[in-house]
């Protein structure tokens, strides 16, 4: 039995200040898993205690499992650091002055690790959550304490570093009311029944299924153009990966309504009037 012990706390690596045993190895590893099936207790737990409460979703508990990791993470590393000799102390001392040295060049990576821990502690996102950035439409697929990462409509993965999510001016979708106005811009000819038009364009968007009616509709005489008048229409709907979709079927209708009712959409007409010849003929 002492030889099987000597075995494991041979180190294999040694040097004055880390001793690495087999002993050490398996510590590590033992640490991990004990995480490991630690966290994933705890979310079958917190998921089966709040499966009937609608107050505590999904987002939250993803929130709680991304906080404790990073807290039991921490924790394991501190712990590893000890086992293996490292002088925490010291190591602590030493790590302030070399942040510091480098501080400037780290900055930004500070500044998204803060902006990490405020969305996780605020709740300001969550998973699932519908975003708007930089006029880009995305949903949240993973929080992490640096960056973020959406999927946009083409499902394409961005990261997005979290302390633009926390700086710039951020719509969230799912946040609170679900509904917002959306609108539409059209142009017609100039001697077009103006009355007709804007009877027109409530129609389409009143008889499409995913309008809200009870909200009403709007239509604005916006302009007198240099080719057309302009309109637009303004209607309510849910915030959704859909929401391009329903102006796009609105504006189908409305161009073969147009069309029913002979009212043209005009096009900007330019007229090109070629320069008189300076050459002298000989």
């Amino acid at each position: 039995m002492k030889q099987f012990f000597d075995i494991l706390n041979y180190p294999f690596i040694h040097t004055d200040h880390v001793s690495v045993s087999l002993y050490s190895l398996i510590f590590i590893s033992l640490v991990f898993l004990a995480i490991h099936l630690f966290v994933r207790t705890v979310k079958f737990l917190l998921t089966t205690l709040t499966s009937t409460n609608d107050d505590f979703d999904s987002a939250k508990i993803y929130t709680v499992i991304k906080l404790l990791k990073y807290f039991l993470f921490v924790i394991a590393v501190v712990l590893i650091l000890d086992n293996v000799g490292v002088n925490i102390n010291a190591l602590l001392i030493g790590s302030a002055a070399f942040l510091a040295a480098i501080g400037l060049g780290l900055q930004s990576i500070f500044q998204d690790m803060v902006s990490g821990l405020i969305i996780f502690f605020e709740g300001i996102m969550h998973k699932g959550d519908i975003l708007e950035v930089d006029d880009m439409v995305v949903e949240v697929e993973e929080i992490n304490l640096r960056t973020s990462k959406v999927k946009n409509r083409d499902g394409n993965y961005i990261m997005i570093p979290n302390s633009k999510l926390t700086t710039n001016n951020v719509v969230n979708w799912s946040h609170q009311n679900i509904l917002s106005r959306f609108y539409v811009d059209i142009g017609v000819a100039y001697g077009s029944d103006t009355a007709l038009v804007k009877s027109i364009l409530i129609d389409c968007a009143k008889n499409h299924e995913m309008t809200i009616n009870h909200k009403g509709y709007e239509v604005w005489f916006e302009d007198f153009g240099d080719s057309a008048l302009q309109f637009r229409l303004l209607f309510w709907a849910r915030k959704s990966w859909t929401s391009e979709t329903i102006r796009s079927e609105i504006r189908f209708s409305i161009d073969a309504e147009f069309r029913k009712n002979n009212i043209s959409i005009p096009f900007p007409q330019r007229v090109w009037h070629n320069a008189p010849s300076t050459q002298q003929k000989v």
